[in-house]
């Protein structure tokens, strides 16, 4: 019997590694934005913690320590909108690959199906064939058999 060899295999193997390298972006899209999330929660933490140190202070120290805290926490704030923005961006790029993933999955699932019903009308092909092979093989044999008893 001779092996199934399906056409579009090429197709569906590129397509499975198509799908395994959105995957892995995915990923990297994911951890890179839990880093930045991470970033903006502890520069806020920070800036939490010195206004609680500030304010733990006496009143003498307390106001010039105000306004170093400010302009800090003007410059903290700043860079924390910069990485919410750029939290943002990897959020859209992430909506996009997750899209261009459900369509590579589709395609992928769409080609598994057509293989496996290719492959199913192969395995009745071979049967169909084989079975006639044996009912050839099975009148040669009758035949035989009845001239020989003519004989």
């Amino acid at each position: 019997m001779k092996r199934f060899v399906w056409p579009l295999e090429r197709l569906l193997d590129v397509t499975r590694r198509r799908e395994e390298l959105l995957q892995a972006e995915m990923a990297k899209l994911l951890a890179e934005i839990e880093r930045l999330r991470n970033e903006v929660s502890r520069r806020r933490g920070l800036l939490q913690r010195m206004l609680v140190d500030l304010a733990a202070q006496p009143l003498e120290k307390r106001l010039p320590g105000q306004q170093t805290f400010l302009a800090f926490a003007t410059s903290v704030e700043r860079e924390i909108a910069g990485l919410e923005g750029q939290i943002a961006q990897l959020q859209a790029t992430r909506a996009r690959t997750n899209e261009r993933l459900q369509k590579e999955r589709m395609q992928r699932q769409t080609l598994e199906r057509l293989r496996e019903r290719a492959e199913e009308r192969y395995r009745k092909d071979v049967a169909r064939f084989e079975q006639k092979q044996t009912n050839e093989v099975a009148r040669i044999a009758f035949v035989r058999a009845s001239n020989e008893d003519r004989l």
